[in-house]
């Protein structure tokens, strides 16, 4: 659903598309990437800093994991989630922009071409 009406949802426009690309990508990649790189570097702060806000991404996406009874574990691949999304947007974009229009169960939804 999400690369069937994404695109749509942003008004077929590509300045959007990038921001949104943006907004999802830089505040999801950024905490576990520094946490990474801190450890790969034997950056101390960089490690403490992202791993913190990693999990300060976790522990804000704690409620809608207990509401769905799904361990607070799962919330660290919450950045995977957000990349998947982004991705399946940008899809969405691309199925646009290559006349397929939305498809949905096996079918094209082309266009309309206004006269």
């Amino acid at each position: 659903m999400v690369a069937r009406m994404a695109f749509e949802q942003l008004n077929h426009s590509t300045t959007q598309l990038v921001g949104t690309a943006a907004e999802m990508g830089l505040p999801l990649a950024m905490p576990p990437l520094s946490a990474i790189g801190g450890i790969i570097y034997g950056n101390g702060a960089l490690t403490v800093i992202g791993g913190t806000g990693w999990l300060a991404m976790v522990f804000a996406y704690r409620p809608t994991l207990l509401l769905y009874r799904q361990p607070t574990a799962w919330g660290l691949i919450l950045p995977v989630a957000g990349f998947l999304f982004t991705l399946m947007t940008v899809d969405s974009a691309r199925h646009r922009w290559t006349s397929y229009g939305g498809r949905w169960k096996g079918r094209s939804y082309q266009r309309s071409v206004q006269s």
